[in-house]
């Protein structure tokens, strides 16, 4: 249950850096046995999984991450934490909910366009065939695997046919995704470009966990301006600062 088995500081069950020093398991797996844990009577609750973006969004004021957590009404927030050992300077927080939309919005229009997710995954990968010519096969698989689809719903082919072609199609896409995935962030932006649909309707299914390797994997740091007034504006939330 305890984060710092994966590199990151806690503060009373909430994940307050990341990074503090060399982890023995992924944060992803963390939070993934967190989440779990958490579910059984008795366990201690796991909050780092609630937080979508802790230690991507930064300090407008100081630069230094600022991390979930609830407030004494119960709401959640993401703030600057000034503490012992901790480069903070406590002065700027944010409401979670309106916080996460705004970021959430900023990163699948990136995603959206057609050749943003090459840069990303050539700069992590190391692989030797550009990223956007490996992205746009997956993308034509993708398309061949949903016509085979429609033909077999139209009586066009047998259910035989349909599934023979279908294995062929998957495995090929499986190999691209696999010539994609050198690094964690990279394997991460392969398997979203090989998901079907579009970049919001992926979203939707994924898990928080996979939401937040997506983000990480994606972004490097998102600036939180102070408040101007006590009405949200998404203003506040600045522009990201991409890993490509």
């Amino acid at each position: 249950m305890s984060g710092r088995i994966s590199g990151r500081r806690e503060h009373h069950g909430v994940i307050v850096h990341e990074e503090s020093w060399p982890a023995i398991i992924p944060a992803s797996d963390s939070d993934r046995l967190r989440e779990l844990l958490a579910r059984r009577p008795g366990m201690p609750r796991a909050d780092s999984c609630r937080y979508l973006i802790s230690g991507i969004f930064t300090c407008g004021n100081c630069q230094a991450g600022l991390y979930g957590q609830a407030t004494r009404a119960g709401s959640l927030r993401y703030a600057c934490t000034r503490a012992p050992g901790l480069p903070g300077c406590g002065t700027l927080a944010v409401i979670a909910a309106p916080a996460e939309t705004r970021a959430r919005d900023l990163a699948l229009t990136a995603l959206d366009g057609p050749d943003f997710l090459a840069a990303p995954i050539t700069a992590t990968s190391g692989n030797q065939t550009p990223a956007g010519e490996i992205i746009a096969r997956l993308r034509d698989a993708d398309e061949r695997r949903e016509e085979l689809a429609r033909d077999w719903a139209a009586g066009e082919i047998s259910r035989k046919e349909w599934h023979s072609a279908r294995d062929e199609i998957t495995a090929v896409m499986d190999k691209l995704t696999a010539d994609l995935s050198r690094t964690r962030h990279s394997a991460t932006l392969a398997s979203f470009a090989a998901a079907g649909g579009s970049v919001w309707d992926r979203w939707e299914t994924m898990t928080t966990g996979a939401r937040r390797a997506l983000m990480k994997a994606t972004v490097a740091a998102i600036p939180v301006h102070p408040a101007a007034g006590r009405r949200w504006n998404p203003a506040r939330i600045g522009t990201p600062l991409w890993r490509a």
